[in-house]
């Protein structure tokens, strides 16, 4: 890419951009279907202006030209166009001024103390010429005036001594009221018809029909479009830009003059606004107030007229030395003037007025017509190029699948912008690290460099699946906490689902032996057990899910302790016995009666306790089986346990399938209270 960079030290932005046959113009222009006149073609060539405001102005329209030097325009430069810096295609204005050789001139914006990019567009051979407009102006060689828009101006009249050879300006108006009609504004050079044909020095006539009869000149309109008019007055040139208060003359002009007395007050851009006394009829003043610049630009000189409010004024820009001068007499009352006395070709004055009644127009215009725009041309027509970096950067999980979610970061080899998508539709502008979703995706990916070469669209396949199996699993019928019957049937149920790569495999188990869903099963003993589902999808995710589950009896109390109609786990109370009965049932699936001996009778008051299993002898504190009755029996004397005393309160728990040191598992619990 070749950067070329250059402060631009003229009032009006050149550039100039060269693109020979020779160099490699490839350059891809995205979203440019809209601009106008494209014939069907598309614009195969770009470049990027960019431009840089450095003294802290606000420029709202600010003329720029750029000169394009190009054998890929056609002829007129009818396929070249501008954008701004959001895509839109705004008037630019196009000359061809030698072969291959374009100048192009628009209006540019930019913020204070920032830099903004346009684009120009060329290379398309099916292009025509876009319709803008044209400033309206007209020249009359007769009536010897050229009127624009935004300024009139008057030339060729009689003066008081020779001139020959000079071309004279005896009236200047701008457009201040926006009427679109400048010739009802006040004339800046006087507005009092006794002095109507006084004048301004504009160059050497020598283009004129008669060169010795002063006032013939044949002023030319050299160029017209929607951005600037300019004519040729001789060797002079003066140049209207669209909506402005100035027009810009070039270094043939020698001088300006105003005269009129009403211009009271004067201010050049270095020091304060002074007062011009009026000196009255018979005094010939000498030269009161003025400015020789030497080396210092003072930036402007205005004048003021409180009478209706017009400012009007000059800002020199190159020119080596000028003189500013206000000159009161008894004969003329007062002269203005400025002088250029370079003869520098591109030396310029620029002709400013307003009806403000302040210099703040002109203090703005200076600012900005002397400390120009820095630009930096920027031409490139290699495409960038991006690369990819995956993190991990190889899949981590069976047949090709991320089961670590990946992370894509993309970067460019040039300054620009880099767009990317998962899928099909509109791109997304990349600025950070991307996290790779879930799926198989197709990622897409190109950068675009600051001029708009655009690379071929790069491709990455992955497929990512972060996410285990998702099981369910359960038992038939339901029951409170999972806890089921011993010789009653039990079924197991579960299904395995994968929503992004797929289930691979699944099987489920009991006690490490395999079970098929929608089997019953029966266990002829108690016990904890669990139902095991392991699944594993196609990427390699696994997932385990347990079901735990109990098989032991249908447990019931009996009296004394529960009676009939009370709720179960509530206080019992028990009184004027010397024995505590305690009698229970169990039962399994088939409603038999089981006597199971494993049985164990826990009681506590939360400081001591005492646990009691059973015995085949006839004996209190120990559990008996009745199996006559069908009921467990526990009668325990308190003379044993010093602890259990009237008006405590006591937790008994029963369970089965214990050992010494394994109560079992719980199958009845109730509080008791003694009285």
């Amino acid at each position: 890419m070749n950067i070329h960079k250059r402060a631009i030290n003229i009032a009006i932005l050149v550039l100039t951009i060269v693109l020979f046959a020779g160099m490699s113009n490839k350059a891809y222009c995205s979203g440019l279907s809209g601009l106008s006149e494209a014939g069907g073609g598309s614009w195969g060539c770009s470049a990027v202006v960019l431009v840089t405001e450095p003294a802290g102005v606000k420029r709202t329209d600010e003329p720029v030209e750029v000169v394009l030097v190009s054998d890929k325009v056609k002829p007129q430069g009818e396929d070249i166009r501008v954008t701004d810096a959001g895509g839109s295609e705004i008037p630019c204005q196009v000359s061809a001024t030698a072969t291959h050789t374009y100048r192009i001139a628009f209006i540019a914006k930019a913020e204070a103390n920032s830099s903004g990019q346009y684009r120009l567009y060329f290379g398309n051979p099916s292009a025509g010429k876009p319709n803008y407009g044209i400033l309206n102006s007209v020249v009359n060689n007769n009536s010897r005036f050229w009127q624009t828009d935004g300024a009139y101006i008057g030339w060729g009249g009689k003066a008081g001594f020779n001139i020959s050879g000079k071309n004279a300006i005896t009236v200047l108006k701008l457009d201040n009221n926006g009427d679109k009609n400048p010739t009802n504004d006040p004339d800046c050079l006087t507005d009092e018809l006794a002095w109507a044909w006084f004048y301004g020095y504009l160059g050497s006539n020598l283009n004129a029909d008669n060169p010795g009869d002063f006032g013939v000149s044949q002023a030319q309109l050299v160029e017209n479009g929607p951005v600037f008019s300019e004519i040729a007055l001789g060797t002079a040139r003066l140049r209207y830009y669209k909506d402005q208060k100035w027009i810009m003359a070039n270094g043939a002009v020698d001088s300006m003059f105003c005269f009129n007395k009403n211009y009271q007050f004067m201010k050049n851009g270095l020091g304060d606004e002074v007062f011009i006394s009026n000196l009255g009829a018979g005094d010939i003043g000498h030269w009161l107030t003025g400015y020789d610049s030497g080396s210092v630009n003072p930036k402007y000189l205005a004048f003021r007229n409180p009478n209706n409010g017009v400012v009007f004024g000059a800002i020199a820009k190159d020119v080596a030395r000028w003189y500013m001068t206000a000159r009161c007499s008894g004969a003329w009352d007062r002269i203005i003037s400025f002088d250029d006395s370079s003869g520098r070709a591109n030396a310029k004055i620029y002709w400013y007025s307003d009806t403000t009644n302040s210099y703040a127009g002109i203090e703005n215009l200076s600012k900005s017509l002397l400390s120009p725009l820095q630009v930096e041309l920027i031409t490139d027509s290699e495409a960038p190029s991006t690369s990819a970096s995956v993190t991990p950067p190889a899949p981590d999980g069976k047949n090709g699948w991320y089961v670590t979610r990946p992370n894509i970061a993309l970067e460019s080899n040039e300054a620009g912008k880099t767009h990317y998508r998962f899928a099909v539709g509109p791109y997304n502008l990349y600025d950070v690290t991307l996290t790779v979703p879930d799926g198989v995706h197709e990622f897409s990916y190109y950068s675009e460099d600051a001029v708009g070469n655009r690379e071929p669209v790069r491709g990455l396949s992955l497929k990512v699946d972060c996410a285990k199996p998702e099981v369910t699993a359960g038992l038939r019928p339901l029951r409170a906490n999972n806890h089921y019957l011993v010789n009653e049937p039990i079924t197991f149920t579960f299904d395995v689902t994968d929503t992004v790569s797929g289930v691979c495999s699944f099987a489920g188990s009991v006690d490490d032996k395999p079970v098929l869903s929608g089997r019953s099963l029966v266990f002829s003993m108690l016990g904890e057990q669990t139902l095991d589902v392991c699944a594993t999808d196609t990427a390699g995710n696994s997932t385990l899910k347990s079901v735990p589950f109990t098989v032991g009896y249908d447990f019931g109390w009996l009296r004394p302790v529960r009676r009939p109609g009370d709720p179960a786990d509530k206080t019992y109370a028990t009184s004027g016995l010397s024995l505590i009965p305690l009698r229970f049932a169990a039962r399994d699936g088939m409603g038999s009666f089981v006597a199971d001996k494993s049985v164990r009778v826990f009681v506590s008051n939360g400081e001591s306790s005492a646990t009691f299993v059973y015995s085949s002898k006839w004996a209190n504190n120990v559990v008996r089986i009745n199996s006559c009755d069908e009921k467990y029996l526990l009668d325990i004397d308190p003379k044993s346990y010093p602890w259990l005393v009237p008006g405590g309160r006591y937790d008994v728990r029963v369970y089965f399938g214990g050992s010494y040191q394994h109560l079992g598992i719980l199958h009845g619990q109730t509080r008791l209270e003694l009285q």
